[in-house]
């Protein structure tokens, strides 16, 4: 556990420094705290889910006022092509079915 966006920078350490699979495990506990961040980041829609919101870190309104990272930003551009295609795959549609179907 911890706060949505030091793991997100985490993350974006682990995927910089090539440590894959590290990165991947990071972006499901990213999503499950807070399943905002990676989708503002992306610059995709976002809607608010049916999930328990338990504290304010979880809320889509806490991921907006919070993070100022881009997928525009010259030096993200690979990591955000990283995360989209990651956030495709079957390891993480499964991770975030369950974190829907736990309500949170």
């Amino acid at each position: 556990m911890g706060f949505p966006i030091f793991l997100f920078e985490w993350t974006l350490i682990l995927f910089k420094r090539n440590r894959i699979d590290e990165a991947e495990a990071k972006v499901i506990e990213v999503f499950n705290l807070n399943p905002y961040v990676l989708d503002l980041f992306l610059g995709n829609s976002v809607e608010k889910l049916p999930i328990n919101h338990w504290a304010s870190i979880t809320t889509q309104e806490y991921a907006k006022e919070c993070l100022s990272y881009s997928h525009t930003q010259p030096n993200l551009i690979d990591f955000a092509q990283w995360l989209q295609v990651f956030m495709e795959t079957a390891k993480f549609q499964e991770a975030k079915m369950m974190r829907i179907q736990n309500g949170g």
